[in-house]
């Protein structure tokens, strides 16, 4: 009876722990905000994913996804780790991993305008024309001041040699505040095609 009785009383201590460590984990959380979203990071996720940003400024890809993968294993259910996981593997040359990234990113926020923005991108360069323009679409939908989808629409239009639909997609993402200039092939477009 004494056994069952101190069984209890360091079931019942461990359980005040747990309640507790839980609390703490809550209070020790960072918060930033990306596209009009709030993510929440742990103390773990928010040290990995720092890692990992400063391996791909340097050009340390494979060490990047080491990085994005101990985060994910912190918090699965990020969907920016998922989106800078994707933007990796497009880098190796992986686009359908990276398609799939974006797939659980969507899946965990819909309204990720970015990861259709990006996954549109994906599938141009997977040549699925039709799903591309779909996500570029969904982006603007969500979100219709991000210029990188207007550059994309821009390169989808031009490979497509429709050169109105180009120039107007040139247009919106310097309107949106990409610029054209810095990029020479763009820019030889633009000065060819839409001037």
């Amino acid at each position: 009876m004494m056994k069952n009785k101190s069984f209890w009383i360091v079931l019942i201590i461990l359980l005040g722990q747990c309640k507790n460590s839980n609390q703490e984990i809550q209070q020790n959380t960072y918060e930033i905000s990306v596209n009009q979203n709030k993510i929440i990071f742990t103390p773990s996720g928010k040290f990995h994913i720092s890692k990992a940003y400063n391996y791909i400024a340097d050009n340390q890809i494979d060490k990047a996804l080491t990085e994005i993968d101990s985060a994910m294993y912190w918090e699965p259910n990020n969907s920016l780790f998922y989106f800078e996981k994707a933007v990796c593997l497009k880098k190796k040359g992986f686009i359908k991993d990276a398609i799939l990234s974006l797939d659980t990113a969507i899946i965990l926020d819909p309204k990720y305008a970015y990861a259709y923005a990006n996954r549109g991108f994906f599938h141009f360069l997977d040549y699925n024309d039709q799903k591309a323009m779909s996500d570029y679409q969904m982006a603007i939908e969500l979100d219709s001041t991000i210029a990188t989808v207007y550059y994309n629409m821009a390169m989808f239009y031009f490979d497509h040699k429709n050169f109105d639909k180009c120039c107007h997609f040139i247009k919106k993402a310097e309107h949106f505040g990409a610029i054209i200039s810095k990029d020479d092939k763009l820019n030889s477009i633009k000065v060819d095609y839409c001037e």
